[in-house]
């Protein structure tokens, strides 16, 4: 199996509700654990770009860094 563009990737960590384990509500725990595991499988199959995404992201989210991630491009360069 292959893991999904960067950018795909990106916009997973954007969607996540990194706070999902404070919820009173068992609907968003459950879709917070539900999403976390879809997170995990990603990085096992990703590599070091999709580790230090996820990182900056929770770097971010968890107030360690102030500064948004920046979404990656993902650009086809068209051979002639």
């Amino acid at each position: 199996m292959k893991p999904p563009s960067l950018a795909k990737f990106y916009d997973q960590l954007q969607d996540h509700d990194w706070t999902f384990e404070y919820s009173d509500d068992h609907s968003v725990w459950r879709r917070g654990i539900s999403e976390l595991a879809a997170i995990k499988e990603v990085l096992k199959l990703g590599g070091e770009k999709y580790e230090k995404l996820f990182q900056a992201w929770s770097d971010y989210a968890w107030g360690r860094c102030k500064d948004k991630p920046k979404k990656p491009t993902t650009r086809k360069v068209k051979v002639q």
